[in-house]
This record gives C-alpha cells, structure tokens and sequence, in this order.
C-alpha cells in the first residue's frame, strides 16, 4: 500500500468521536468567521450529516446564516484543514416563512429536523426551526405533490417510449431517472417521510408500507442506484414503476381528490397514452 494510500485509509477510520469534533470545530469556525464578517447576521445553522451529528470522513459543512433583511451577500465555499464549508444567506423573513402547500414539504421538514444552531443571540432560530420540525403535512399537501407526479409521469413515459423507440440510450434513461424520482415523491408524501439528505432518502421509501408493488425492484434499477448495463431493463423496470405509481395515486386519491383538475385528470383514460 503506497502512503497516499495508507493515509487515504487511516483518515477514514477515524474514532467516530473525533471525527464528530472536528467537524464540528469546523462549523464553529464557520459561524464565527460570518458574525465577525457580516454584522448584519442574525443567527448561524449548520445542517446536513454535519447537524444530525453523523459527518462521515468526506462530508461538508453546509452553513446558512439568518441576516435581518435587504439585500444577501453572495453563497461561497472554501477549505479548513481539507472539509469543504458552504455557506449560504438568507433573510429572516425567508426563513420564518411556513412551509405551507409547497412540493419540498417533506424535504423541507427533513431539513428543519437536521438543523443544530450555532449562533442565536435573539432566540429566533430555534423556534422557527422547532415549528419546522413540527409541521403537518396537509391532505392538500399531499395531493399536490401526487397531482404534480402524476402530470410528470405521464408526460415521461411520452419521453421513455420515445427513446427506446429511436434507441437513443440517454433519453431513454434519463425519463426512466425522472419517472422513478416521482415516484418517490408520492411514496414521501403517503408515508410522512421528512428525508435528512439526498444520500439517506432512497434507504427510507424502500421501507415504506404505501409504495408501488415491484417499487424495491424497479426503483433503484430506474433511479441508477443499481448499476445496469442492460438499457431495455431500465426502460421495462421504469415503465412499470410508472404504470403503477398511476395506479397508486388512482387507488389513494379516487373519491377523496379535491383538486377538480386533478380529479377530472384522473378520470381520463390512459389506454393510448403507453399504460395500456
């Protein structure tokens, strides 16, 4: 083992403990270096791995700071001792807004739950963030995002079929990638799921109890978590997925859609639109 290697390797098995220090550390850094810098911050949140208190070796710090209003300074990245910190700005009023009947809902309170504060001398931070945290997802809520995924669904299957048609490889996987992405959007919202990050979703709907039939099978081939080589299995596992997050959001929302376009979207038949 050469010791580029060797140091590659001891350096991800650092103590769990002290990985978590210096990530930390880190942040504090970060915090300190944007009150010093921007007297107008109101409060500094660290989110990401880094919040939730599980950084892994090649983690980053994301760094959102709170300012009192106006005009935001620019995001920017830089380096401390090899760990990427990104900061970003928003203002207070951004921030305070409620999550609402928005389609990142559950990203959105995901991300509220992995938020730790580092600087608040006001006290404002933490409430908001706790009433994030708390927040319901609405029946209105849900069928947005259901009526949005399934408008989507319907218009990439078009886009899927296209491809394999004229046998174009990106076209075809890259509608097979956007199908399976809303069909995990429909499976966030029937479950309640708040997902902490991009990298830790796919691990909690593939444990979902409301989700397609063949969902485990066909949505990592789809979303290309699991290699395949093989362009005619994805483009079968994505219509499949696709033809029955249709009949999921059919079976959940049938009687009950309040959304009339939806509803009336629904109704129609999709025989000679690539689900017969």
């Amino acid at each position: 083992m050469t010791k580029q290697r060797k140091a590659v390797v001891d350096h991800a098995r650092e103590p769990s403990d002290q990985l978590k220090r210096r990530f930390v550390r880190a942040a504090r850094r970060a915090a300190d270096l944007v009150v010093s810098r921007y007297p107008r911050a109101l409060g500094v949140v660290v989110t990401g791995s880094v919040g939730r208190g599980e950084p892994l070796p090649y983690s980053d710090v994301d760094i959102m700071v709170v300012t009192k209003g106006g005009r935001t300074p620019g995001w920017f990245s830089y380096f401390d001792g090899g760990i990427h910190i990104a900061i970003g700005f928003v203002t207070l009023r951004e921030f305070k807004a409620p999550i609402g009947n928005r389609r990142e809902f559950f990203w959105i309170r995901g991300g509220a739950r992995s938020a730790k504060v580092l600087y608040d001398p006001h006290e404002i931070l933490d409430r908001v963030i706790h009433e994030k945290r708390m927040a319901k997802a609405t029946p209105r809520v849900v069928e947005n995002i259901a009526w949005h995924a399934y408008r989507d669904i319907i218009e990439y299957v078009g886009k899927l079929r296209n491809g394999w048609l004229l046998g174009d490889e990106y076209l075809t996987r890259y509608a097979a990638r956007v199908v399976a992405e809303r069909a995990q959007e429909v499976v966030l919202a029937l479950n309640d799921i708040s997902p902490p990050s991009e990298n830790a979703v796919w691990h909690q709907v593939m444990k979902a109890r409301k989700r397609p039939r063949n969902f485990t099978l066909d949505y990592p081939v789809s979303l290309g978590i699991k290699s395949e080589t093989s362009t005619r299995r994805v483009f079968l596992s994505a219509l499949r997925l696709a033809r029955e997050t249709v009949d999921l959001i059919k079976r959940e929302f049938s009687g009950i859609g309040k959304n009339e376009r939806f509803v009336a979207f629904m109704n129609v038949s999709l025989k000679d639109s690539g689900f017969g």
